[in-house]
């Protein structure tokens, strides 16, 4: 699982959600059966394939990310900011400097 995620996945800076999107709808049922959150159809653009996303937001997105924390390697750092977030007051100024720190860290990961 956190192999799949660490390719196609996306951890949501701001909405503090988690999400992977792929045409193989079964496998994302799965990270739904365990995890929670929702499998959706995803618009798909100049694509022919039929894309799903599944996404999940709070104490499930935190479970799931403590759950993959460990086999990650690409999105180690996004994982653990993320979850860092994920226990600071909203109001706090170390929140928004996390997050703003987990934004970059997404424009250069490759």
């Amino acid at each position: 699982m956190a192999a799949w995620f660490d390719g196609e996945g996306c951890v949501h800076s701001r909405t503090r959600q988690v999400s992977i999107t792929n045409s193989f709808r079964p496998t994302l049922e799965v990270y739904a059966r365990h995890f929670g959150g929702a499998v959706r159809p995803r618009r798909t653009g100049s694509i022919n394939k039929q894309l799903y996303e599944w996404r999940v937001c709070g104490s499930n997105a935190r479970r799931f990310l403590a759950a993959v924390l460990p086999f990650l390697w690409e999105k180690r750092q996004q994982a653990v900011l993320a979850l860092m977030v994920s226990h600071t007051s909203a109001q706090s100024p170390i929140r928004e400097e996390i997050s703003r720190r987990l934004a970059r860290l997404k424009r250069t990961s490759t």
